[in-house]
């Protein structure tokens, strides 16, 4: 996935399972509203 500093200095990657419902999801729509399996610590990206 492309990264942009412009976009935000800060970047986290979430690996999630898309066929898992997750049992508490956010506001409708949301694209995380999945199955949350793994997530990395927070890295900068200088800009």
């Amino acid at each position: 996935m492309p990264l942009d500093a412009a976009d935000g200095t800060w970047v986290a990657l979430r690996i999630s399972d898309p066929t898992q419902n997750n049992g508490t999801p956010g506001p409708a729509g949301h694209p995380c509203n999945d199955w949350g399996v793994a997530y990395s610590s927070p890295w900068w990206l200088p800009g």
